[in-house]
């Protein structure tokens, strides 16, 4: 009889054992495997400005721009372009200019702006310098707007003196005597993309002609002052290697040995911090095989910034904030349920230049996590291009 029991107690536990296994089996098996999760294909595009009429080529589409006004290449699918834009006439800093574009996870849509300043349009002081080439009163040059511009596009003020008892000479160091045209214009260059904000480095913004070219000055040179903008003032600009403050009228000044192309460039560093934000968080049904969802994703940048470091905002982050509906696509071996979550990274900026500082929040790569009922069989893809 206590065989009987313990047969039958036997039997009773494996009926129990067989009927929890079956139950852990099923909850622990995903309903389908999610696979190949992509965040979505961004077309990426490149809006340019030209203030003169030109041709502008990116990849193998050329399109002309009238002054003035703004053209978009769109539909773009590789990650690095050169813009070329080409003018006829005679221009600073040339007739063809470049600017080169990458696109990464925080920048989606490109923005150039291209400012041809007429080679010709340089004003003139011209004095008479005596035999010994020591000139006797100061001379002061200032540059002009720079004719058939439109008003919006003039040349950046800018002075030369040259004080009184300078010595000057050839750039063979002879003496230079009788009538002499000095001339000045400064102008924007094409500002040029980093390839990362958070490192130290002086980026280019605006070079000025200085003519004829290679005359020498004895002592201390001439004093060359030149706008950067009051939105600038207490930032480092970097000319002929030295450090400059920018004061607080948008004016930097510095002493130049000789007549020459001098380029003002403005020195920066960044820190950046991240926070995560939740753009989807919510339950699906999905079909077996390939699934669409879409969803919006925001690009670009916000910033109060104005003048010289809105432009270096654009040539580094593209178009201001914006917003795009976006595919995300998952392909799952079953039909099924199950929750989709996607994320966003926010990448707030402190820009620092000297004295100067300001902030900007960028918005970067998108994460999206696909996750069945079941629990298991979750797959991610984080980043922007889809790929």
């Amino acid at each position: 009889m206590k065989k009987t029991k313990f047969v039958l107690l036997v039997a009773a536990m494996f009926a129990v054992s067989t009927m929890l296994t079956s139950c852990w089996s099923q909850s622990d098996s995903p309903s389908s495997d999610i696979t190949d999760v992509e965040t979505g294909v961004v077309l990426h595009s490149i809006s340019v400005t030209s203030n003169v009429n030109a041709n502008v080529k990116v990849g193998s589409t050329t399109i002309n721009i009238p002054a003035g006004e703004t053209r978009a290449f769109e539909n773009l699918t590789g990650t690095d372009y050169t813009v070329t834009a080409t003018a006829t006439g005679d221009f600073l800093p040339s007739k063809i200019q470049t600017v080169d574009v990458s696109f990464t996870d925080e920048k989606a849509a490109a923005v150039v702006t291209f400012n041809f300043v007429d080679a010709t349009s340089q004003s003139a002081e011209t004095p008479t310098i005596p035999a010994s080439g020591v000139i006797g009163n100061t001379i002061e040059v200032k540059n002009e707007k720079a004719a058939g511009v439109p008003d919006t596009k003039e040349t950046i003020p800018a002075t030369m003196t040259i004080p009184a008892s300078t010595t000057l000479t050839d750039k063979d160091g002879n003496p230079l005597t009788g009538d002499q045209t000095f001339s000045i214009v400064a102008y924007e260059l094409p500002i040029q993309q980093t390839d990362d904000v958070e490192k130290e480095q002086v980026t280019e913004t605006i070079a000025l002609e200085c003519k004829p070219d290679g005359t020498q000055f004895s002592g201390d040179g001439a004093t060359l002052k030149a706008y950067i903008g009051v939105e600038a003032a207490g930032a480092i600009v970097v000319i002929n290697d030295k450090e400059y403050t920018v004061a607080e009228d948008g004016y930097v000044t510095f002493n130049v040995k000789h007549f020459s192309s001098h380029v003002v460039g403005v020195k920066t560093n960044a820190t950046k911090t991240t926070e995560t934000i939740t753009l989807v968080n919510q339950s699906i049904s999905f079909n077996a095989g390939e699934n669409i969802f879409p969803y919006d994703r925001i690009f670009g940048w916000e910033s109060d910034i104005k003048g010289f470091f809105l432009k270096w905002l654009e040539i580094q982050f593209g178009k201001t904030r914006f917003t795009e509906t976006v595919n995300a696509k998952f392909t799952a071996t079953d039909s099924g349920t199950g929750r989709i979550n996607i994320t966003q990274e926010v990448n707030h900026y402190t820009i620092n230049s000297g004295l100067f500082t300001f902030k900007a929040t960028v918005w970067g790569a998108v994460t999206v996590t696909v996750i069945p009922d079941s629990g298991q069989g979750a797959s991610t893809h984080s980043g922007g291009s889809g790929n």
